[in-house]
C-alpha cells in the first residue's frame, strides 16, 4: 500500500474475498480454482450415486446442468458450481469409458473423432473453469466437451503405455507430492516471471516460456523440500 500510495482497503480486502467466494481462488494463485470445483464435483457425484442413480443418468445430469448454467449465465453463481456440475459429466464418463481401456479400436476412434472436431473448429486456449467461455453457443459447448473428453481418454491411454517410465523413483515421488506442487507452482512461476520480465501473462516467446518453467521447477523442488522439512520438524 505504501509503495503504490494506495489508501483504499478495497483491493486488499473486498476483492480477495469476492474472488474466493465467486471464483474459488485468490488473486495471487488462480490455479487453486480447481480444488473447490473438484470438491463440488465429488460431493455431487457421491450424492447421486448414493441415491442409486445410474451412471449414464449422472452423465446426462452433469451435461444438461452445465448447459443450463451457461445459457442462464448468472454472474453471481460461483465458478465452482458451474464447473462442479459439469465435472459430474466427466466423472460419470470416466466410469463409463473405463471398461474400454486398452481397446485399440476405441482409442483409434477417439483419436479420429478428436482430430475431426479440431479440424471443424479450433478450440481456444480459454479458462476451462468458465462455462461462459462458450459464449452461450450450444454448438461450441458440445464441441468443446467432445474435444476434452476425447483428450482425456487419449492421454489416459498414453499413460497406461508409459507405466514403466512412470515407475521411476523421481516421477513416483513427484506423483506422491503432486498436490503440494500444484499449490506452490504458480506462486513461484509468477515470482520468476516478474523478476525476469515483469509480467507472466504476456510471455509470447516460447524460449522465454521454457526459461521461466525451467527456473521455476529448479526453485520449486528445493522450496518444497525446505517447507516440508519445517512442517515435519514442528510435528
Amino acid at each position: 500500500m505504501l509503495l503504490e500510495h494506495e489508501t483504499s482497503l478495497k483491493p486488499y480486502l473486498y476483492s480477495p474475498i469476492r474472488s474466493l467466494v465467486l471464483g474459488g481462488t485468490i488473486p495471487g494463485n488462480p490455479p487453486l480454482w480447481f480444488l473447490p470445483s473438484l470438491f463440488t464435483t465429488q460431493c455431487l457425484f457421491a450424492l447421486l450415486r448414493e441415491k442409486k442413480i445410474n451412471v449414464y443418468v449422472c452423465a446426462l445430469i452433469g451435461l444438461v446442468g452445465g448447459l443450463l448454467l451457461m445459457l442462464i449465465n448468472w454472474e453471481f453463481v460461483p465458478v465452482y458450481i458451474g464447473s462442479g456440475i459439469l465435472g459430474v459429466f466427466y466423472f460419470a464418463m470416466g466410469k463409463i469409458l473405463h471398461q474400454y481401456e486398452g481397446n485399440w479400436k476405441v482409442l483409434v476412434g477417439m483419436v479420429g473423432l478428436c482430430a475431426a472436431l479440431l479440424l471443424i473448429k479450433h478450440v481456444p486456449n480459454a479458462e476451462m473453469r468458465y462455462i461462459s467461455q462458450f459464449n452461450g453457443s450450444v454448438l461450441d459447448y458440445f464441441h468443446g466437451i467432445g474435444v476434452a473428453l476425447c483428450g482425456c481418454f487419449i492421454v489416459d491411454a498414453l499413460f497406461n503405455y508409459l507405466q514403466p517410465i512412470l515407475k521411476l523413483p523421481l516421477l513416483r515421488w513427484v506423483g506422491r507430492n503432486a498436490m503440494d506442487f500444484y499449490v506452490l507452482h504458480w506462486i513461484i512461476m509468477l515470482a520468476v516471471a516478474r523478476l525476469l520480465m515483469g509480467d507472466i501473462f504476456h510471455i509470447w516467446d516460447t524460449r522465454l516460456q521454457f526459461v521461466v518453467v525451467g527456473l521455476s521447477c529448479a526453485i520449486l523442488i528445493p522450496t518444497f523440500i525446505v517447507l516440508r522439512q519445517k512442517v515435519m520438524n514442528k510435528r
